[in-house]
């Protein structure tokens, strides 16, 4: 049963550096889905992208609640809006897609088993969902700092083993991937609890410096070994996945937190939530009804300066054309956000 809770005149405070590395993530993300994706440029997102969704839910989470408030949280405020903008979106994929598809009951049967690659377009929701249940009992048993990060990395290490070196079949809700999933939480978890003392790291220039490494290392790996690029998932060179992901979020936090954040970034990551469930319809109209028409009526050829501007453009576009529909959602259909009521 639902229970509606009174409005209350005073809104939560959000902190704006989290919703602004949402936000710039969450670009990356719209980026990375686009048929115009530079894959070199992506080389550079990849370590961070996802990661940092992990490492700001981490910092959010709340050691207070109780696992049946967690449950009841999670399950209003993730899986819920899983529910609600998965289904529709089930039902209509082959219209919104402009491809033939799988039998619709294949397609639900999909949804619902949620395997990685099978009609799981909003698998990150899904896997954020299951991800918090074990994070809790983490932090709830494992209390001291060196502990958690010995447990956490632990599980990274399982995933990896997993994944990367038995390659073994992808498990139903993304279990899998749960290794990774709690360790990047813990290190936000735990950034909160000693942010105070990590000040000096914005101070200086450090964060350009440290931006800078990230790009070079890189840069170097890309171009002179034949290390395979790295992702939330990581690769068969743990400690190096590891470091360079580091490097890249300690880089896009203080960044943040030093600069002149913009309003659409804090927008995006204020809402990612809806961006994630509604950016792949509106990308796909632009690409295959307005984009790719003009190419072939004119004759274009694709090149990797006009793609890389469309790719860049076409992020931003989608980005803004949302604002106005999200607004919408928020003001009056909160609820299949999870918004004002309660489960009971």
């Amino acid at each position: 049963m639902c229970v509606l809770k009174e409005k209350t005149k005073k809104e939560t405070k959000r902190i704006e550096w989290i919703d602004s590395a949402r936000g710039v993530a969450f670009l990356m993300v719209i980026y990375s889905h686009l048929m115009y994706v530079n894959e070199e440029l992506m080389y550079y997102f990849f370590p961070v992208f996802l990661t940092t969704f992990f490492f700001v839910s981490g910092y959010l989470f709340k050691n207070t609640l109780s696992f049946k408030q967690l449950v009841e949280q999670r399950v209003r405020t993730l899986l819920l809006p899983f529910l609600i903008f998965g289904l529709p979106l089930i039902f209509s994929q082959s219209i919104l897609t402009f491809k033939v598809q799988d039998p619709l009951t294949q397609r639900l049967i999909d949804f619902f088993l949620q395997i990685r690659g099978r009609n799981d377009g909003l698998w990150f929701i899904a896997a954020l969902f299951v991800m918090n249940f074990p994070f809790y009992f983490l932090i709830k048993y494992a209390k001291r700092t060196k502990i958690l990060l010995a447990i956490s990395l632990a599980l990274f290490l399982l995933s990896t083993m997993y994944n990367h070196y038995l390659k073994l079949p992808a498990l139903p809700w993304h279990i899998q991937f749960i290794g990774y999933g709690c360790f990047y939480m813990a290190l936000g978890y735990l950034y909160k609890q000693y942010e105070n003392k990590l000040v000096f790291l914005g101070k200086k220039g450090i964060p350009i410096l440290m931006l800078f490494f990230y790009v070079l290392i890189l840069f170097v790996r890309q171009n002179y070994t034949s290390s395979p690029p790295l992702s939330f998932c990581g690769s068969y060179y743990i400690f190096d996945a590891l470091g360079i992901t580091c490097l890249g979020i300690t880089a896009i936090v203080y960044l943040l937190k030093h600069v002149n954040r913009g309003g659409l970034l804090v927008f995006v990551g204020a809402n990612s939530l809806c961006y994630f469930a509604l950016h792949g319809k509106v990308y796909q109209v632009f690409q295959v009804l307005i984009i790719e028409k003009m190419f072939v009526k004119y004759s274009i050829e694709h090149t990797i300066q006009i793609d890389f501007f469309l790719g860049i453009g076409l992020t931003f576009l989608v980005a803004i054309i949302l604002i106005l529909p999200i607004m919408f959602i928020n003001k009056y259909m909160p609820i299949i956000l999870g918004k004002g009521f309660k489960l009971k």
